[in-house]
């Protein structure tokens, strides 16, 4: 499922890199994920 559309034509923007990070001690766990998207439309992308 994409993460972000163009909102007017709702197409699915490229997605550019991921990058996830986690983190675990004892039962605590931290998740941190860094997306970046590429906007191929003139209009400027809400997110």
């Amino acid at each position: 499922m994409p993460g972000l559309y163009a909102l007017s034509s709702w197409e699915a923007l490229p997605l550019k890199s991921s990058r996830v990070m986690a983190c675990a001690n004892g039962y605590s766990l931290s998740i941190t994920a860094h997306l970046m998207y590429t906007n191929p439309y003139k209009e400027p992308v809400e997110g």
